[in-house]
């Protein structure tokens, strides 16, 4: 009798044919910043080969972009290169050279940041027509710092200073870049 190693519900969703997430998420795996930089296992080790896990980002593009068809998927994907491109290219000490150190004072290169704030943002940028270069100054303004005050506020850091949950997490970074304010790419107080 054979024996198989069961699939975790991280790999099943990978696999699926009819999802064309998974091709936006291959796509940003093979053809941007992000390649090498995409775990694809469960696993969350904080270490300098990733900045995003398979799941967290596939639930970002599929919570905040429709698709309808496979010309949306391709239209997507292209997009989201870009942007991660060029947000990772403008940020390299974040995002590549000082991964670790950086995480452990900021959430600019967290997971849930990554995955499903930076794809909420890039999702309003381009419905909002503002050109994927302005990002350093919508990033400029905010204070991703593990301390900012902001943090605790919108809840998603807690009392003790640790990071809530992980599903409530990712509602509540979504919510946040749903809501700021954009103006010709510059954050309004």
């Amino acid at each position: 009798m054979s024996k198989a190693t069961p699939l975790s519900k991280t790999r099943i969703d990978e696999f699926k044919d009819n999802d064309f997430v998974n091709d936006i998420v291959q796509q940003l795996k093979e053809e941007s910043e992000l390649k090498g930089k995409i775990i694809t296992s469960g696993v969350r080790t904080y270490d300098k080969r990733y900045l995003v896990a398979h799941d967290i980002i596939a639930d970002g593009i599929r919570d905040t972009f429709k698709l309808e068809n496979k010309a949306d998927a391709l239209d997507v994907s292209d997009y989201l290169c870009s942007f991660f491109d060029y947000l990772i290219g403008s940020h390299e000490t974040e995002f590549i050279d000082n991964v670790i150190e950086t995480r452990e004072k900021s959430f600019i290169n967290h997971d849930f940041m990554v995955g499903i704030g930076f794809v909420v943002l890039a999702k309003r940028m381009l419905d909002e027509n503002i050109k994927i270069r302005r990002i350093r100054n919508i990033l400029g303004k905010i204070d991703f710092s593990k301390d900012n005050e902001e943090w605790r506020k919108i809840k998603l850091v807690t009392k003790n200073g640790e990071v809530t949950e992980l599903s409530r997490a990712k509602k509540i970074i979504a919510k946040y870049f749903k809501e700021i304010e954009l103006e010709e790419g510059v954050l309004v107080d």
